[in-house]
């Protein structure tokens, strides 16, 4: 069975305040080291308005400088925030988990107006870092007959042949870092149609895209698609399964992706 390790994938987090428990009385952000700069604007001590990026943990928050000698600064010190410029406390903040935009008060060595303070939100982890293929023939529940070497078309290799009536299903599993089930995500899978196979590339018709949910029949995220009815779905509205070659695209939540082709043949004559 095939594993593949993903990348860590990081995710804007709009308003993220999470906190670590039993911090100072303020909280410390708990989300690691990956946050948006910071824009200061407006501040009557004109040297410290600009463009702050994350530097690094500062008395267990989160730092911000203009350049890599922090030549102008955005630190939490003394209970509160404070932007601090050549060693001198220009203005300062609330006593809050991370820096807001207004209520800013000039300190020793700032002048008024005060500051505007935007940007500095944390960003977020999503913690699926492991696809485990969980269909009976790898992520699909068929393969190639076994002792027969699959085709290579165009692009790809043909990983399984269905004929037209019969569903195609499958299923895969997402693990999270300490490789526990994660069950509350989604696989998004976009079904394509080949048309023509060209010398550099092959040309596909997109048809449908379906949202896979977990199964807890199947503990994974599994996927049927009937081929004995018409497809009503994409670009196109009515698509009425025909033999050819079919592309699966799976979509996981870290941005990766798996891509299968399949064939789709005649059902086989009714017995007589």
């Amino acid at each position: 069975m095939r594993m593949r390790r993903m990348r860590w994938a990081r995710w804007a987090a709009v308003g993220v305040g999470l906190l670590i428990a039993g911090a100072a009385s303020v909280g410390a952000v708990l989300l690691g080291d990956c946050y948006e700069d910071i824009r200061v604007s407006g501040a009557g001590s004109t040297q410290v308005n600009g463009t702050y990026a994350y530097e690094g943990a500062y008395n267990g928050h989160p730092r911000w400088c203009t350049s890599g000698s922090c030549g102008a600064s955005i630190e939490f010190k003394d209970g509160k925030w404070w932007i601090v410029n050549g060693g001198q406390d220009m203005y300062s903040g609330c006593s809050c988990s991370m820096p807001k935009p207004t209520n800013w008060a000039v300190g020793p060595g700032g002048t008024l107006p005060t500051p505007r303070v935007d940007g500095g939100q944390a960003c977020k982890t999503i913690p699926v870092i492991t696809v485990v293929p969980a269909g009976e023939a790898g992520i699909l529940d068929r393969g190639w007959p076994e002792g027969e070497t699959p085709p290579i078309v165009g692009e790809r290799v043909v990983s399984a042949v269905y004929a037209i009536g019969e569903p195609i299903t499958g299923c895969v599993r997402l693990l999270g870092p300490q490789d526990q089930p994660v069950t509350n995500e989604h696989v998004e899978l976009i079904l394509s149609r080949i048309e023509s196979i060209e010398q550099d590339f092959d040309k596909a018709q997109y048809l449908d895209v379906q949202t896979i949910r977990y199964d807890p029949a199947r503990a994974g995220y599994s996927f049927s698609l009937p081929t004995d009815a018409p497809l009503n779905a994409g670009t196109v509205s009515q698509h009425v399964w025909s033999p050819g070659y079919y592309d699966l695209r799976f979509n996981y939540p870290d941005g990766s992706i798996d891509r299968l082709r399949i064939q789709l043949v005649e059902p086989p004559p009714p017995e007589a």
